[in-house]
């Protein structure tokens, strides 16, 4: 059962590598036309490492589709290889018609793969999150235009401190 969503967000994590080959969007925001903002911008390394509640150092890694349609970013811990990914696929986008349809899926609730996911309040027009242990994701609509996911790896963020990153980035 976690080896079906561990795999779900590790396919995310490389699809969003795969998707990213060109150079920064140098957005910081949403809002600027149909282009994905740079994923990178929109988070510091001190907000992951004050989410993780760690001393750990966090290093930023992330790159662009040329086409303006995708965007990610990773946030790794030196010491103990715990990340932090934030992946941005815009409406036209090659994989944005599988994130948009995770997102319909979460919205008929219940269980996935036994792990129970949640709506949350708050952010964007619609979320959902799933987190268990150092392990999960968080998934949101933005304006029908963006489809965004936060996923934790290895990293001990509540889901408190999820929802407040989804917040900065929103």
């Amino acid at each position: 059962m976690k080896k079906v969503l561990y795999t779900f967000i590790i396919l995310s994590a490389i699809l969003g590598v795969l998707a990213g080959c060109g150079g920064d969007s140098g957005q910081a925001g949403f809002g600027s036309g149909d282009a994905v903002p740079s994923a990178c911008g929109l988070l510091e390394e001190a907000d992951v490492s004050a989410a993780a509640n760690t001393s750990e150092t966090i290093t930023e890694s992330g790159s662009d589709a040329e086409d303006g349609l995708f965007s990610s970013c990773f946030w790794q811990a030196e010491e103990s290889g715990g990340n932090l990914g934030l992946n941005i696929w815009a409406s036209g986008s090659a994989s944005e018609g599988w994130a948009t349809e995770f997102v319909k899926a979460q919205a008929q609730g219940g269980t996935e793969q036994g792990v129970d996911i949640q709506p949350v309040a708050g952010v964007g027009d619609e979320a959902y999150i799933f987190l268990e242990g150092n392990f999960g994701s968080l998934w949101w609509r933005k304006d029908n235009n963006y489809v965004i996911a936060l996923s934790v790896i290895g990293l001990e963020i509540s889901e408190e401190a999820l929802i407040e990153l989804a917040q900065k980035i929103d």
